[in-house]
């Protein structure tokens, strides 16, 4: 037999749960609530906090609109305990930007780092994720532990290389500068231990007009290793180096999991 479907005004028995993607656009749902109301085939799924209160495990946009139109809310109890990103991920499918803001509302320390870094850097999320594992920029090993909650940070050194770069494209008026491709070279080329950044950063502020968009990561290498070879007496072959680099890293450094 199901759970009985109850009713209520009084929104203020309810909390909402730390992990939990923040809402977005309503709009459409409030002109759906508006014409049916809350209906009985979608109530909120809560569980008793101890305090009083119910959490809300699902339905928190719901809730939310139900309060902002003031029409009653439909809730069903549960004891289970549930895992909220696996409940979503039968129902509804998250982006990695739901699961960074859901982790950081619970204040997890390398959670907040990720979020730091993509703000300070314009990188893409993805990329940070990898970069602060102390992974290339393009690797995507870390998407599957970063969702599970189970993400940590790794070597911030290469991290803060490539951001620094990244920067300094910004700075000198590259802007697409976070272009994946882009960083995703800049990645690679920058385990290379002949690779100078100072150097790197100086060269592309003095040949700014040589650095053009690009259709793809291995064009974006070579673009960088004429930019650091241009005007030099001592050719350095960054790309071939970064492509050797890459094969002696291999797929088990990749595989590490990040200390």
């Amino acid at each position: 037999m199901g759970r009985q479907i109850l009713e209520t005004n009084n929104y203020g028995k309810f909390k909402l749960a730390p992990f939990n993607r923040d809402l977005g656009n309503t709009k459409s749902l409030e002109e759906s609530m508006k014409k049916y109301g809350f209906l009985e085939g979608f109530p909120l799924l809560v569980k008793r906090n101890g305090q009083g209160k119910f959490v809300i495990l699902a339905g928190h946009h719901r809730f939310h609109v139900a309060k902002k139109l003031g029409i009653p809310v439909k809730y069903v109890e549960t004891k289970v305990e549930i895992n909220i990103p696996e409940l979503e991920k039968a129902t509804i499918s998250w982006n990695i930007q739901n699961y960074l803001e859901s982790y950081c509302r619970e204040e997890r320390r390398a959670y907040l780092r990720v979020r730091e870094y993509h703000e300070e850097t314009g990188i893409t999320l993805n990329a940070c994720i990898s970069l602060l594992a102390g992974d290339s920029a393009g690797s995507g090993n870390h998407s599957k532990i970063f969702k599970a909650g189970n993400y940590k940070l790794g070597n911030p050194a290469h991290a803060a290389l490539v951001g620094d770069i990244v920067l300094h494209l910004r700075k000198i008026g590259v802007s697409w500068a976070t272009n994946q491709y882009l960083v995703a070279a800049i990645s690679k080329i920058v385990w290379v231990k002949e690779c100078d950044t100072s150097i790197m950063k100086n060269k592309m502020s003095t040949y700014r007009q040589f650095i053009q968009k690009q259709p793809s990561k291995q064009n974006y290498l070579e673009m960088l290793d004429a930019i650091y070879n241009r005007g030099s007496h001592t050719k350095i072959p960054l790309a071939f180096l970064a492509d050797e680099m890459a094969k002696q890293r291999g797929p088990n450094i990749n595989k590490k999991t990040p200390r």
